[in-house]
Protein backbone atom coordinates (compact mmCIF):
# COMPACT_ATOMS: atom_id res chain seq x y z
CA UNK A 1 0.00 0.00 0.00
CA UNK A 2 2.57 2.33 0.76
CA UNK A 3 4.58 1.68 -2.59
CA UNK A 4 1.07 2.06 -4.70
CA UNK A 5 0.68 5.68 -2.42
CA UNK A 6 4.03 6.79 -3.42
CA UNK A 7 3.54 5.62 -7.15
CA UNK A 8 0.21 7.41 -7.19
CA UNK A 9 1.80 10.85 -5.85
CA UNK A 10 4.44 10.16 -8.06
CA UNK A 11 2.39 9.98 -11.33
CA UNK A 12 0.24 13.10 -10.21
CA UNK A 13 3.85 15.21 -9.48
CA UNK A 14 4.74 13.92 -12.95
CA UNK A 15 1.56 14.83 -14.60
CA UNK A 16 1.54 18.25 -13.40
CA UNK A 17 5.26 18.94 -14.49
CA UNK A 18 4.27 17.65 -17.95
CA UNK A 19 1.23 19.62 -18.26
CA UNK A 20 3.23 22.88 -17.61
CA UNK A 21 5.71 22.06 -20.02
CA UNK A 22 8.63 23.02 -17.69
CA UNK A 23 12.01 21.45 -18.39
CA UNK A 24 14.91 20.98 -15.06
CA UNK A 25 16.53 23.99 -16.44
CA UNK A 26 14.19 26.13 -15.74
CA UNK A 27 13.03 24.52 -12.29
CA UNK A 28 16.52 23.90 -11.04
CA UNK A 29 17.04 27.85 -12.47
CA UNK A 30 14.25 29.11 -10.23
CA UNK A 31 15.23 27.42 -6.93
CA UNK A 32 19.07 28.52 -7.89
CA UNK A 33 17.86 32.49 -7.36
CA UNK A 34 15.95 31.61 -3.96
CA UNK A 35 15.49 34.79 -1.64
CA UNK A 36 17.14 33.18 1.55
CA UNK A 37 15.41 36.15 3.90
CA UNK A 38 11.93 34.79 2.24
CA UNK A 39 13.12 31.11 3.26
CA UNK A 40 13.90 32.37 6.71
CA UNK A 41 10.55 34.21 7.23
CA UNK A 42 9.04 31.07 5.56
CA UNK A 43 10.85 28.79 8.25
CA UNK A 44 9.78 31.23 11.06
CA UNK A 45 6.14 31.20 10.01
CA UNK A 46 6.24 27.28 9.78
CA UNK A 47 7.50 27.06 13.63
CA UNK A 48 4.29 29.45 14.08
CA UNK A 49 2.08 27.46 12.54
CA UNK A 50 3.22 24.17 14.40
CA UNK A 51 3.20 26.02 17.72
CA UNK A 52 -0.70 26.57 17.08
CA UNK A 53 -0.89 23.11 16.00
CA UNK A 54 0.58 22.26 19.87
CA UNK A 55 -1.88 24.94 21.72
CA UNK A 56 -4.95 22.60 19.84
CA UNK A 57 -3.57 19.38 20.49
CA UNK A 58 -2.61 20.78 24.65
CA UNK A 59 -6.75 22.30 25.04
CA UNK A 60 -7.63 18.31 23.63
CA UNK A 61 -5.31 16.69 26.18
CA UNK A 62 -6.68 18.80 29.04
CA UNK A 63 -10.39 17.98 28.34
CA UNK A 64 -8.88 14.16 27.93
CA UNK A 65 -6.76 14.16 30.44
CA UNK A 66 -7.77 12.70 34.59
CA UNK A 67 -5.93 14.17 37.32
CA UNK A 68 -4.03 11.55 38.10
CA UNK A 69 -2.30 11.55 34.31
CA UNK A 70 0.81 13.62 33.72
CA UNK A 71 0.82 16.53 31.35
CA UNK A 72 3.63 17.48 28.55
CA UNK A 73 5.14 21.00 28.77
CA UNK A 74 4.42 23.68 26.17
CA UNK A 75 8.20 23.17 24.79
CA UNK A 76 7.57 19.18 24.66
CA UNK A 77 3.96 19.43 22.98
CA UNK A 78 5.73 21.93 20.54
CA UNK A 79 8.92 19.52 20.10
CA UNK A 80 6.33 16.72 19.35
CA UNK A 81 4.39 18.24 16.70
CA UNK A 82 7.63 19.54 14.58
CA UNK A 83 8.80 16.05 15.07
CA UNK A 84 4.99 14.90 13.44
CA UNK A 85 5.11 18.06 10.76
CA UNK A 86 8.98 16.54 9.70
CA UNK A 87 7.40 13.27 9.59
CA UNK A 88 4.42 14.33 7.83
CA UNK A 89 6.58 15.52 4.31
CA UNK A 90 7.24 11.57 3.79
CA UNK A 91 4.21 9.85 5.52
CA UNK A 92 0.39 10.10 5.36
CA UNK A 93 -0.50 13.38 7.62
CA UNK A 94 -3.27 10.45 9.61
CA UNK A 95 -0.27 8.54 10.83
CA UNK A 96 2.91 11.10 11.69
CA UNK A 97 1.53 13.69 13.64
CA UNK A 98 -0.03 10.64 15.81
CA UNK A 99 3.25 8.49 15.93
CA UNK A 100 4.66 11.24 17.11
CA UNK A 101 2.54 12.19 19.88
CA UNK A 102 1.62 9.57 20.75
CA UNK A 103 5.12 8.11 21.36
CA UNK A 104 6.58 11.25 22.76
CA UNK A 105 3.30 10.99 25.69
CA UNK A 106 4.21 7.47 26.84
CA UNK A 107 5.44 8.74 29.64
CA UNK A 108 2.43 10.68 30.73
CA UNK A 109 -0.32 7.97 30.69
CA UNK A 110 -2.56 6.41 27.85
CA UNK A 111 -0.72 7.34 25.75
CA UNK A 112 -2.33 6.24 22.50
CA UNK A 113 -6.04 7.46 23.58
CA UNK A 114 -4.42 11.04 24.14
CA UNK A 115 -1.85 11.16 21.62
CA UNK A 116 -3.03 9.54 19.16
CA UNK A 117 -7.36 10.02 19.55
CA UNK A 118 -6.93 13.20 20.57
CA UNK A 119 -5.21 14.46 17.39
CA UNK A 120 -7.06 12.82 15.37
CA UNK A 121 -9.97 15.13 17.16
CA UNK A 122 -8.02 18.17 16.78
CA UNK A 123 -6.88 17.97 13.46
CA UNK A 124 -9.92 17.02 11.97
CA UNK A 125 -10.91 21.33 12.45
CA UNK A 126 -8.63 21.93 10.03
CA UNK A 127 -9.98 20.36 6.87
CA UNK A 128 -13.69 21.12 8.59
CA UNK A 129 -12.57 24.69 8.43
CA UNK A 130 -10.95 24.55 5.00
CA UNK A 131 -14.96 23.57 3.62
CA UNK A 132 -16.18 26.62 4.94
CA UNK A 133 -13.69 28.12 2.99
CA UNK A 134 -14.54 26.12 -0.40
CA UNK A 135 -17.84 27.95 -0.65
CA UNK A 136 -16.06 31.63 -0.74
CA UNK A 137 -13.87 30.30 -3.23
CA UNK A 138 -16.10 28.39 -5.64
CA UNK A 139 -18.53 31.51 -5.37
CA UNK A 140 -15.74 33.90 -6.74
CA UNK A 141 -14.47 31.58 -9.22
CA UNK A 142 -17.62 31.12 -10.59
CA UNK A 143 -18.82 34.45 -10.45
CA UNK A 144 -15.77 35.85 -11.95
CA UNK A 145 -14.80 37.90 -8.97
CA UNK A 146 -11.99 39.67 -7.55
CA UNK A 147 -9.77 39.99 -3.93
CA UNK A 148 -12.89 42.09 -2.26
CA UNK A 149 -15.56 38.98 -3.12
CA UNK A 150 -13.51 36.15 -2.22
CA UNK A 151 -12.24 37.88 1.13
CA UNK A 152 -16.13 39.19 1.90
CA UNK A 153 -17.01 35.41 1.41
CA UNK A 154 -13.82 34.49 3.24
CA UNK A 155 -14.81 36.64 6.21
CA UNK A 156 -18.52 35.33 6.41
CA UNK A 157 -17.39 31.72 6.34
CA UNK A 158 -14.86 32.17 8.84
CA UNK A 159 -17.06 33.22 11.50
CA UNK A 160 -19.75 30.91 10.49
CA UNK A 161 -17.13 27.75 11.10
CA UNK A 162 -16.25 29.22 14.51
CA UNK A 163 -20.01 29.98 15.61
CA UNK A 164 -20.79 26.52 14.27
CA UNK A 165 -18.32 24.33 15.89
CA UNK A 166 -20.15 24.29 19.31
CA UNK A 167 -23.55 23.45 17.62
CA UNK A 168 -21.71 20.91 15.74
CA UNK A 169 -20.48 19.10 18.91
CA UNK A 170 -23.48 19.42 20.47
CA UNK A 171 -25.44 17.41 17.84
CA UNK A 172 -22.53 14.85 17.97
CA UNK A 173 -23.63 14.92 21.77
CA UNK A 174 -27.14 14.29 21.73
CA UNK A 175 -26.73 12.13 19.24
CA UNK A 176 -24.52 10.18 21.10
CA UNK A 177 -26.99 10.51 24.09
CA UNK A 178 -29.68 9.04 22.04
CA UNK A 179 -27.72 5.75 21.22
CA UNK A 180 -26.52 5.32 24.35
CA UNK A 181 -30.39 5.23 25.41
CA UNK A 182 -32.15 2.85 22.52
CA UNK A 183 -29.78 3.68 19.22
CA UNK A 184 -28.61 -0.32 19.48
CA UNK A 185 -28.62 -3.22 20.64
CA UNK A 186 -24.86 -3.79 21.57
CA UNK A 187 -23.48 -3.13 25.01
CA UNK A 188 -20.33 -2.21 23.57
CA UNK A 189 -21.67 0.26 21.91
CA UNK A 190 -23.63 1.45 23.94
CA UNK A 191 -21.36 2.10 26.96
CA UNK A 192 -18.83 3.96 24.00
CA UNK A 193 -21.99 6.09 23.19
CA UNK A 194 -22.55 7.26 26.93
CA UNK A 195 -19.24 7.90 27.50
CA UNK A 196 -19.25 10.39 24.23
CA UNK A 197 -22.54 11.89 25.38
CA UNK A 198 -20.14 12.78 28.52
CA UNK A 199 -17.14 13.62 27.15
CA UNK A 200 -15.69 17.17 27.70
CA UNK A 201 -13.85 17.18 24.47
CA UNK A 202 -17.82 17.71 23.21
CA UNK A 203 -18.30 21.01 24.59
CA UNK A 204 -19.27 24.12 22.83
CA UNK A 205 -16.29 25.90 24.18
CA UNK A 206 -13.51 24.05 23.15
CA UNK A 207 -14.98 23.58 19.48
CA UNK A 208 -15.40 27.13 19.11
CA UNK A 209 -11.56 27.48 20.82
CA UNK A 210 -10.27 24.76 18.45
CA UNK A 211 -11.94 26.19 14.81
CA UNK A 212 -10.77 29.53 15.77
CA UNK A 213 -7.19 28.22 15.94
CA UNK A 214 -7.85 26.75 13.21
CA UNK A 215 -8.56 29.87 11.48
CA UNK A 216 -5.37 31.36 12.66
CA UNK A 217 -3.25 28.12 10.82
CA UNK A 218 -5.07 28.87 7.81
CA UNK A 219 -3.47 32.47 7.50
CA UNK A 220 -0.54 31.44 8.81
CA UNK A 221 -0.50 28.99 5.89
CA UNK A 222 -1.85 31.57 3.33
CA UNK A 223 1.29 33.96 4.67
CA UNK A 224 3.76 31.01 4.68
CA UNK A 225 2.93 30.75 0.62
CA UNK A 226 3.26 33.83 0.04
CA UNK A 227 6.75 33.71 1.19
CA UNK A 228 7.35 30.62 -1.11
CA UNK A 229 5.99 32.87 -3.95
CA UNK A 230 8.46 35.64 -2.58
CA UNK A 231 11.49 33.62 -2.42
CA UNK A 232 11.41 32.24 -6.16
CA UNK A 233 10.23 36.06 -7.23
CA UNK A 234 6.92 34.60 -8.73
CA UNK A 235 4.18 37.59 -8.93
CA UNK A 236 0.79 35.20 -7.69
CA UNK A 237 -1.66 37.54 -6.21
CA UNK A 238 -1.96 36.52 -2.46
CA UNK A 239 -5.98 36.39 -2.85
CA UNK A 240 -5.45 33.74 -5.49
CA UNK A 241 -3.26 31.56 -2.83
CA UNK A 242 -5.86 32.10 -0.40
CA UNK A 243 -8.47 30.67 -2.34
CA UNK A 244 -6.35 27.52 -3.86
CA UNK A 245 -5.31 27.01 0.08
CA UNK A 246 -8.72 25.55 1.52
CA UNK A 247 -8.50 22.67 -1.43
CA UNK A 248 -4.82 22.11 -1.15
CA UNK A 249 -5.46 21.47 3.01
CA UNK A 250 -7.95 19.41 1.93
CA UNK A 251 -5.96 17.08 0.09
CA UNK A 252 -3.23 16.73 2.13
CA UNK A 253 -5.69 15.78 4.52
CA UNK A 254 -7.23 12.67 2.75
CA UNK A 255 -3.93 11.11 2.72
CA UNK A 256 -3.90 9.47 -0.42
CA UNK A 257 -0.45 9.51 -0.73
CA UNK A 258 2.34 10.36 1.72
CA UNK A 259 2.72 13.62 2.83
CA UNK A 260 0.10 15.03 0.20
CA UNK A 261 2.88 14.29 -2.79
CA UNK A 262 1.64 15.23 -6.24
CA UNK A 263 -2.10 15.55 -4.94
CA UNK A 264 -1.32 19.17 -3.31
CA UNK A 265 0.77 20.17 -5.96
CA UNK A 266 -1.91 18.85 -8.57
CA UNK A 267 -5.02 20.78 -6.49
CA UNK A 268 -2.48 24.15 -6.32
CA UNK A 269 -1.67 24.15 -10.21
CA UNK A 270 -5.20 23.27 -11.03
CA UNK A 271 -7.03 25.88 -8.60
CA UNK A 272 -4.36 28.22 -9.06
CA UNK A 273 -4.39 28.27 -12.98
CA UNK A 274 -8.30 28.20 -13.06
CA UNK A 275 -8.17 31.44 -11.36
CA UNK A 276 -5.71 33.15 -13.96
CA UNK A 277 -2.19 32.36 -12.44
CA UNK A 278 -0.43 31.12 -15.34
CA UNK A 279 0.58 27.11 -15.17
CA UNK A 280 4.14 27.65 -15.66
CA UNK A 281 4.12 29.61 -12.68
CA UNK A 282 2.08 27.60 -10.75
CA UNK A 283 3.78 24.59 -11.26
CA UNK A 284 7.51 26.21 -10.05
CA UNK A 285 5.78 27.81 -7.14
CA UNK A 286 3.72 24.44 -6.33
CA UNK A 287 7.21 22.71 -6.55
CA UNK A 288 9.17 25.01 -4.68
CA UNK A 289 6.78 25.15 -1.89
CA UNK A 290 6.94 21.68 -1.56
CA UNK A 291 10.76 21.47 -1.37
CA UNK A 292 10.87 24.95 0.69
CA UNK A 293 8.24 23.58 3.57
CA UNK A 294 9.54 20.25 3.27
CA UNK A 295 13.59 21.52 4.33
CA UNK A 296 12.18 24.02 6.95
CA UNK A 297 10.01 21.22 8.65
CA UNK A 298 12.84 18.88 8.97
CA UNK A 299 15.36 21.78 10.06
CA UNK A 300 12.85 23.16 12.91
CA UNK A 301 12.43 19.44 13.97
CA UNK A 302 16.17 18.35 13.38
CA UNK A 303 17.20 21.66 15.70
CA UNK A 304 14.42 20.72 18.63
CA UNK A 305 15.19 17.41 19.08
CA UNK A 306 18.74 17.43 20.75
CA UNK A 307 17.02 20.05 23.45
CA UNK A 308 13.90 17.78 23.67
CA UNK A 309 15.75 14.86 24.53
CA UNK A 310 18.53 16.74 26.81
CA UNK A 311 15.01 17.54 28.74
CA UNK A 312 13.71 14.31 28.78
CA UNK A 313 17.09 13.20 30.01
CA UNK A 314 17.41 15.61 33.11
CA UNK A 315 13.85 14.93 34.12
CA UNK A 316 14.92 10.92 34.62
CA UNK A 317 17.79 11.48 36.24
CA UNK A 318 16.39 13.99 38.72
CA UNK A 319 13.47 11.71 39.84
CA UNK A 320 13.87 10.10 43.20
CA UNK A 321 12.54 6.13 43.90
CA UNK A 322 10.23 7.83 46.26
CA UNK A 323 8.89 10.17 43.38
Amino acid sequence: MAIASFAVGLALLTLVVSRSGLGLPEIFSRLAALDRIACLRLTGLLAVNTFLSSLKWRLTDSAMRRPSDGSPSHFESFTLSSIGTALGQVLPVQLSMPAARTLGAQIYGRAFERGTLGTFFEQSFDPLFSCFLMLGSAAAYLLNGGWRMWLTMAVFAAALAIVSAGTMLNLVRRLAAAVSYKGTSKAAWRRFALKLSHSALLEAGLGRRLMFLSALRFTVLVLMARETAVAIHADIPLWHLAAAMPFAVFATASGITPGGLGLTEFTYATILSGLGTPITLTTEWALANRLLISGASISVAVLLLPFFLAFRTAAKASESPAQ
